[in-house]
């Protein structure tokens, strides 16, 4: 199996380091690898004929990613496809992702999809990358699909609508999710670590890609120095990792910036159109993101009984809430809450909630407490 042309030097370093070095494991990758050229569905997803020892490959395949899936780390697995696919990517590896796809799979797919420079060119039909990502049944798996709506090709395709469509309704009946909740509630990191950031080796040095409190992409170094291009190799690094790492920065920051701004336009929408969530489902799905966790903590929210205001606070990074008065608020996770609208504040709570974020030096993403719309009802007042 080892003698094969092929090089596969991600798996190898993994079974060498002893992350999979067990017979019972070794065997199953080599299965795997064994049915690596075997392509069940053609470009457009559609079935096609394989003779008896093709199939024989393919359910080969099939039984070991199963057992392969349940026998290693997650994130182990994530590695070892993202390897498969970069040295063969056919149509087989990329079904793959289905048994074996996590975190940067799902990237990878996803930059596939949106046809993102970042991303290298590929045979495997945008049908069929999406049709696997639809069925990994991963919600974080589903927003890179959604995203393609929202940032990524101009022209779309037949085959991304129905994929859509099936991702909505299955939203819909799983979690009860409108189509509204599924795009408020989902977005892709984009490369981003839990903390905001992406680090990158340079051999000397690691950069840092961040996304900051004030939603700006920004890039520095291990000295903390903010660094306006993308900084290029030193003497003694290697020019090619820091060539492959400059490339995909470039990207980050692109789309990133892009997400963003779409992002503040949705939370302007909520702001105007009271849109509202429980805390749980804010904390879980917003709070938590790698990016998008500067928009929840930046604008001022509110808990509702059924119309009635009846607590403004500011959330933090692990989900506490502070009130105005710099006390600690607690609700419970089924609390209903939405952005506050100023027209739903008296003076006194405006003047309050504008020396609060003057004195914990917050920048708002839009002036929030200077908004302007008919959208709220301004009956409701809270002091």
């Amino acid at each position: 199996f080892f003698k094969q042309k092929t090089a596969y030097e991600i798996p190898l370093r993994l079974v060498g380091s002893g992350l999979l070095l067990t017979p019972d494991t070794l065997s199953r990758i080599s299965a795997v690898f064994r049915a690596v050229n075997t392509s069940t569905h053609d470009q457009a997803n559609r079935p096609v004929a394989l003779d008896e020892a093709q199939r024989a490959d393919a359910r080969r395949a099939k039984e070991a990613l199963g057992a392969l899936r349940d026998a290693i780390l997650p994130v182990d697995a994530d590695a070892l496809w993202c390897d498969l696919f970069h040295h063969a990517p056919s149509q087989w590896s990329m079904w793959s992702l289905k048994f074996l796809g996590g975190p940067r799979a799902f990237e990878r797919a996803g930059q596939l999809l949106r046809r993102d420079s970042h991303a290298e060119p590929s045979d495997v039909g945008f049908a069929f990358i999406s049709a696997m990502l639809r069925q990994r049944d991963d919600p974080r798996a589903w927003a890179h699909v959604l995203s393609v709506e929202r940032l990524g090709r101009k022209k779309k395709d037949d085959w991304m609508g129905y994929t859509v469509r099936d991702i909505y309704q299955d939203l819909e009946e799983r979690h009860g999710w409108s189509v509204r909740r599924a795009d408020a509630n989902l977005a892709p990191p984009f490369g981003l670590e839990a903390d905001g950031a992406a680090r990158f080796d340079y051999g000397g040095r690691v950069v840092t890609l961040r996304v900051d409190a004030s939603l700006q992409v920004i890039v520095s170094d291990d000295t903390g120095k903010v660094h306006a291009s993308l900084p290029g190799a030193r003497k003694g690094e290697d020019r090619a990792r820091v060539a492959l790492h400059k490339k995909r920065m470039k990207w980050m920051r692109g789309i990133l910036g892009r997400a963003i701004e779409e992002a503040k336009e949705r939370f302007e929408d909520e702001l105007c159109d009271t849109f509202s969530r429980s805390l749980g489902e804010l904390r879980e799905h917003v709070l938590s993101h790698p990016w998008k966790q500067f928009f929840v903590r930046s604008l001022i929210w509110g808990s509702y009984d059924g119309l009635e205001l009846e607590h403004t606070f500011l959330c933090d990074a692990d989900g506490s809430l502070m009130g105005a008065d710099f006390g600690t608020l607690e609700l419970p996770d089924d609390a209903i809450v939405r952005l506050v609208h100023p027209s739903e504040l008296t003076d006194d709570a405006r003047r309050a909630w504008s020396q609060v974020l003057a004195d914990s030096e917050i920048l708002q993403p839009f002036a929030c407490l200077l908004y302007t719309s008919d959208a709220a009802d301004d009956s409701l007042r809270v002091d």
